[in-house]
């Protein structure tokens, strides 16, 4: 599910403290807000999210 959300380019599985990781682009961070509140967070099952800003070298 979450990998359908526009704007996700890619999900992973993972292990620990969080069951999945994923990789959003956005041009905005109004645009990154919506994805993550409009889109991951209204699927049905999520309980919570944390977002990372990932600084370009």
């Amino acid at each position: 599910m979450v990998a359908k959300v526009e704007g996700v380019k890619e999900v992973y599985s993972v292990l620990g403290r969080f069951d999945l990781i994923a990789k959003v682009e956005a041009k905005s961070v109004e645009e990154l807000a919506n994805i993550v509140v409009d889109g991951i967070r209204s699927i049905e099952g999520v309980i919570g999210t944390e977002t990372f800003f990932v600084a370009a070298p």
